[in-house]
């Protein structure tokens, strides 16, 4: 499987008449996150990068969180630079 920022590039490359049938080959939640992508020029930072990323919750413990760290490492995540504590509204938890 291409990761999202390749599958982007490879689309931008398709003639304009091939990349709607491309892209209909994609699952929904797939496709909507290439096509953000594709809202960029190939050159600017959000045009490559990947928008998928870590997310962790502000009531998991430190065992739970390093657990599921290392399953997104092994399945999900092409690269883990930082994991994001994040609320049910996606928003970042701040220490007080």
């Amino acid at each position: 499987m291409l990761e999202l920022d390749d599958a982007a590039d490879f689309i931008q490359r398709l003639p304009a008449g091939g990349r709607q049938e491309t892209l209909s080959l994609l699952d929904v939640v797939t496709r909507q996150e290439v096509m953000g992508l594709l809202a960029y020029a190939e050159d600017e930072a959000g045009g490559v990068m990947n928008p998928r990323y870590i997310r962790l919750r502000p009531e998991m413990s430190v065992e739970e969180a390093i657990r599921y760290l290392r399953a997104q490492a092994s399945t999900r995540i092409e690269t883990i630079y930082y994991a994001y504590v994040l609320d049910y509204e996606q928003k970042a938890e701040w220490p007080s």
